[in-house]
């Protein structure tokens, strides 16, 4: 073996723990290795207990991870390999970091079954350093760097302390001070304790920009520490400290260095509780901001009162383009405090005002509130709202005198407007030019929501139509088919749980047949039936939909006969990304003529077939096919009684299914060793891999 193959073998063996690095070459070469020896396993053994870092076992539940050796790799195997050696194995798009970090990490990952990842990512190639890699502050100098993302895909356990503690002491480096602009630490739950490391990270940062914080649970205490340690970034421009618990308390410790960020652009403290006392603490620390163009403040409880602090504050925000205060239950009164303190909205683009029963009688401050941000109004969202047929008949006259000539996004589900209520939305879309999404699920309007479609057909860039939960029917389904086949530009459409039956099914073929742009259709829950299933494939518009990327067809019962005509236009379906079979009884048999197609859907990515009766021989057609499906990064194939049995093949395939990140196997009469077999694979996933069962 040549010096550089070994020089490659030696550092591979070393990157093979990072979960996100593919060293397929070192692979190779192990297999070499072991076809010239006899016994490769003792030969392997061998060659690590060389070249490779000594470890002691980790006891399970331990914090930070296995506790390493002091005897590591030596820095001259980074130093004497050329450039274009090192590029072919840790090319410049990985994202990676040492190797001490990564065999903690790796540890977690296998005894907690979480997903753990620590990003580092580089802003030039990375060169080897004369250190060496072995510590995390030693990691952090390897290149300049300007972004730094600490995640944990699942909520099981917080990231480790060491790694925070790593981060702090990298901060030391003259390097990090003057070059970490971002920072994303968001799904860690590292907790009050772990803020007050972070913090004392973050008090050198000073050319810091943007800052994830997002679900860690710092609560208000934790809040206190960020807020000391963001008091010197200047250049902070975007903040997110959502779901964090920390209440009014940690709000008003926040707001205190508010006024330092004079840049200030981006906000989201949502789901913290801050009420309204948090409200009027938060509507003082943004006098300043007057660069503030993003806030999302939605469900703090916030109540009229709360609005009103904050609504006197953001007039004054003249950059101000997103606003969110949905679930507040502002009500009326809030609804007429914001509009009375908004002022002129030149530049408001989004408003989410959802979920704060506002109902007929506020409307009227909606309106006045419409008028304000007319010019640039795109995005307007009153769902859940109870505003009824009346309430909606005065927002519709608004947008029939083309008031708002900028709205392509209109959501108004779940306001019980009715059969009347959709009548008088009709005669107002008329002005809606630039309409491109429409969301008027759960508003009972019935069969006669085809007259909607017949405006919308009008609008050529319209994209997408949700008429889910509208109990409209076999007839209304082919009433609106008919006059949706006009708007070639759709692009979603979701029909689920409106009861169209087998007939409804076969009327959708006119959609398909015409929307050649349809990418995600949902018909779930409709009690199609199999005979649905064969309508809705034979259709001639189905294998025309080539471009189809997400189909949901759950709870319909389709059964063994229906999924095998479903099957056969899926495989013309190139581009399916996500399927979704749940709950429609498709037994052995199905799964079988399902098998068949799934292997042409390469770019699947999310399989959910569960609660179908697989049982044991239905678990094996599908691993079959597993294997080819290389994006495959969602597999839900619970409540089927695949037993130990299917465990065990499922196990075999799984541990090929390198991008799988989600595996539910619950209620499947799994014991303890088929537990154990599913255990064993999910190390062999080169991508983080959280189990339900």
């Amino acid at each position: 073996m040549g010096t550089e193959e070994m020089n490659l073998l030696e550092l591979g063996l070393w990157l093979r723990q990072i979960p996100s690095v593919e060293v397929p070459q070192v692979d190779r070469m192990l297999e070499e290795k072991a076809k010239k020896n006899q016994n490769a396993l003792e030969a392997e053994h061998l060659f690590r207990a060389q070249h490779h870092p000594k470890k002691r076992v980790c006891v399970e539940g331990e914090v930070g991870g296995p506790a390493l050796e002091e005897d590591h790799l030596k820095e001259d195997h980074l130093k004497k390999l050329p450039d274009a050696l090192l590029g072919r194995i840790w090319p410049p798009e990985r994202i990676v970091v040492g190797m001490r970090v990564c065999l903690r990490l790796r540890k977690c990952i296998e005894l907690r079954h979480g997903g753990v990842c620590v990003l580092l990512k580089p802003s030039s190639h990375l060169k080897p350093h004369a250190n060496g890699p072995d510590q995390l502050l030693k990691t952090f100098s390897l290149f300049e760097m300007n972004r730094v993302v600490l995640k944990c895909s699942a909520m099981k356990f917080g990231i480790c302390e060491w790694v925070l503690e790593g981060l702090w002491r990298a901060s030391s480096s003259k390097g990090l001070e003057k070059s970490l602009a971002q920072l994303d630490v968001c799904w860690n739950n590292i907790g009050a304790v772990g803020m007050d490391k972070l913090a004392g990270a973050l008090r050198k940062c000073k050319v810091l920009t943007r800052l994830d914080l997002s679900w860690n649970g710092i609560g208000a205490k934790g809040m206190g520490k960020l807020a000391g340690g963001l008091r010197e970034c200047k250049s902070l421009a975007h903040l997110d400290v959502s779901e964090n618990k920390f209440g009014p308390v940690g709000m008003e410790r926040l707001a205190n260095v508010l006024s330092n960020f004079k840049v200030l652009a981006f906000l989201d403290v949502r789901k913290n509780r801050i009420g309204v006392a948090g409200a009027a603490k938060l509507a003082v620390g943004l006098r300043e901001c007057e660069a503030l163009a993003h806030l999302d403040v939605s469900l703090n409880d916030l109540g009229a009162e709360g609005v009103e602090k904050l609504a006197e504050v953001l007039g004054k925000c003249k950059l101000l383009a997103y606003l969110d205060v949905s679930a507040n239950e502002i009500g009326v009164d809030g609804m007429e405090k914001l509009a009375d303190g908004l002022g002129e909205c030149d530049s408001l683009s989004h408003l989410d005002l959802c979920w704060n029963k506002i109902g007929e009688e506020g409307v009227e401050g909606l309106v006045r509130l419409l008028g304000k941000c007319s010019k640039s109004l795109a995005h307007l969202d009153v769902a859940m709202n109870e505003i009824g047929a009346e309430g909606i008949g005065k927002v519709a006259e608004v947008l029939g005198k083309g008031s708002l000539p900028k709205l392509a996004h209109l959501n108004v589900a779940m306001n019980e407007i009715g059969e009347e209520g959709m009548k008088k939305l009709v005669g107002g879309l008329g002005g809606c030019t630039s309409l491109a999404h429409l969301n008027v699920s759960r508003n009972e309007i019935g069969a006669e929501i085809w007259k909607l479609g017949v405006e919308l057909a009008k609008f050529k860039a319209f994209a997408r139509l949700d008429v889910s939960r509208n109990r409209i029917g076999a007839e209304g389904m082919r009433k609106l088919a008919g006059v949706l086949g006009a708007c070639t530009a759709l692009a979603r459409l979701n029909v689920s749980f409106n009861r169209i039956g087998e007939k409804g099914a076969g009327s959708l073929g006119v959609v398909l047949a015409n929307c050649k742009a349809l990418a995600h259709l949902n018909v779930s829950c409709n009690r199609i039936g199999k005979k649905g299933a064969e309508r809705l494939a034979l259709v001639s518009g189905f294998g025309e939909c080539l471009g189809i990327t997400h189909l949901d067809v759950s709870l319909n019962q389709i059964g063994a006969e229906g999924t095998e005509k479903l099957a056969r236009v899926l495989g013309v379906c190139k581009c399916l990304v996500r399927l979704n079979l749940r709950k429609n009884a498709i037994g052995t048999d199905g799964m079988v003529k399902l098998a068949v197609v799934l292997g042409e859907c390469k770019g699947l990515s999310h399989l959910d077939v569960s609660a179908n009766q697989l049982g044991g021989e239905g678990t094996v057609a599908l691993v079959g096919v597993l294997e080819a499906c290389t994006a495959l990064a969602h597999l839900n194939v619970s409540r089927n009684e695949i037993g130990d049995g299917g465990a065990w093949w499922l196990a075999r395939v799984l541990r090929k299914c390198k991008a799988l990140k989600y595996l539910d196997v619950r209620n499947n009469e799994i014991g303890e060793a088929g537990g154990a077999w599913l255990g064993d694979c999910i190390p062999y996933t080169r991508q983080a891999c959280f189990v339900d069962h």
